[in-house]
């Protein structure tokens, strides 16, 4: 399988080729250590009762298909922690982007309703100082009005 097409295979399914590689290599395993049994109790194929170097070569074999399989299964498993930590990487910089995002967002709202907020207030302010304007003013126009009636 190219890279490539590695690449394009979801999390579902590389899981599953990491579980098929798995189960090939306990089935490697069980494989071997049958072998191992049979070389042990020297019970070697009775169709093969050839001389000890036919069996050496067929046990041989054997551990060299079982070492083809481990090393296949070393290199999926490495891809596939490349290709994780591929994505791992990538979801880590746009949750980071995101994130940078939200604050500036955040910020420049903070900005807009202190300024807001700001103009706010100084009109209150100034609605308020020409509310005492008024007011002495008119109690300036009362203060006069009672003095035109004591005279």
């Amino acid at each position: 399988m190219t890279d490539k097409e590695l690449r394009r295979l979801g999390r579902s399914e590389l899981l599953q080729m990491l579980i098929s590689q798995m189960e090939e290599n306990e089935a490697l395993k069980k494989q071997i250590e049958k072998t191992e049994e049979q070389l042990r109790s020297r019970r070697i194929c009775a169709d093969k009762a050839g001389s000890l170097a036919e069996a050496a070569l067929s046990i041989n074999e054997v551990f060299k298909a079982a070492d083809a399989a481990a090393s296949q299964y070393i290199e999926n498993i490495e891809m596939l922690i490349m290709r994780q930590e591929s994505v791992c990487k990538n979801i880590q910089e746009d949750a980071e982007k995101k994130a940078l995002k939200i604050i500036n967002d955040a910020n420049e709202y903070k900005k807009q309703a202190k300024t807001e907020a700001d103009n706010y207030w100084s009109q209150i302010k100034n609605n308020v100082d020409n509310l005492l304007k008024d007011y002495q003013s008119l109690m300036n126009k009362v203060e006069a009005i009672e003095e035109k009636k004591e005279e």
